[in-house]
Formats: C-alpha cells, sequence, structure tokens
C-alpha cells in the first residue's frame, strides 16, 4: 500500500496492526537510453519523500530493487519505479508500482511538456504524474 502524497493518505490513517505495515517501499529510477544509470535518482527521491511510510531509494532500477527482494525476504512491500525521459521526440515521465514479484500493479504518467530546460521540464512533467498516483492505491501487498 503505497500512498505517494501526505494529502492523499485518508486510506492510511488506522495504521494497521499486522507486520505488513513495517516493509518499505523500493523506489528506484529506470534507466533511460545513453544516460548514466542513476541520472534521475534525484526523481525516484523525490517520489519517495512523498510516499506515506517507510520507504528506501536504492540505485540500479527495477533489477537490483527485485535483488533485494529476493535477499531479504518479506521486508519488500511493494517497488516503485520512476521513469524520466525527456531526451526523445516522446517525451514521457512515468511511475510504476510493481509487487515484490515484478508484476505491475498499476502505471501513472505525464507526456504532455511545457517546454524548458532538461531539468525544470522532468520535474514539472514529474510533478504531474506524483499527482496522478497521488490517487492510486498504497503500492505493494
Amino acid at each position: 500500500a503505497l500512498c505517494i502524497i501526505a494529502a492523499a493518505a485518508p486510506v492510511l490513517a488506522q495504521a494497521p496492526a499486522d507486520p505488513t505495515s513495517e516493509r518499505k517501499v523500493v523506489v528506484v529510477a529506470a534507466k533511460v537510453k545513453d544516460l548514466d544509470v542513476d541520472h534521475y535518482l534525484w526523481g525516484a527521491e523525490l517520489v519517495a519523500a512523498r510516499i506515506k511510510g517507510p520507504t528506501t531509494v536504492i540505485s540500479g532500477g527495477l533489477a537490483a530493487a527485485l535483488k533485494q527482494v529476493r535477499e531479504a525476504p518479506g521486508t519488500v512491500r511493494g517497488i516503485v519505479e520512476v521513469l524520466i525521459d525527456v531526451h526523445s521526440w516522446d517525451e514521457e515521465v512515468r511511475i510504476t508500482c510493481f509487487d515484490t514479484s515484478g508484476r505491475e500493479l498499476w502505471k501513472d504518467k505525464a507526456k504532455v511538456n511545457m517546454g524548458g530546460s532538461e531539468e525544470a521540464l522532468a520535474r514539472k512533467m514529474l510533478e504531474r504524474a506524483i499527482q496522478k498516483a497521488a490517487k492510486r492505491s498504497v503500492c505493494g501487498r
């Protein structure tokens, strides 16, 4: 159960007493084209900061998150992957929630941009994707 924005947290107001409430959501940045693997790690950090409950940001993308699930079973609730691609004609920012097996649970994206520098464009589009994702159920199981 992932809640991206604290304002959208009424569902989590009554914290469950079960042990799953302490499992964390792992947040990663997806590799984009020819950029460094963690070029947009700051985007994952921004998303993690808006998630209600325990989170951790790791480098290495979805593969690293799935590896962490395998190496520490029972400690991860879900995985959130943040993809920021503002270097192609089909610019897109996407936030995807996966369960611990890597199966996609939901996805929200922003595609229309308002122009600007790479970072300004990425930040504006990420904010719109976060606003959409905030309306989703909490990430994971």
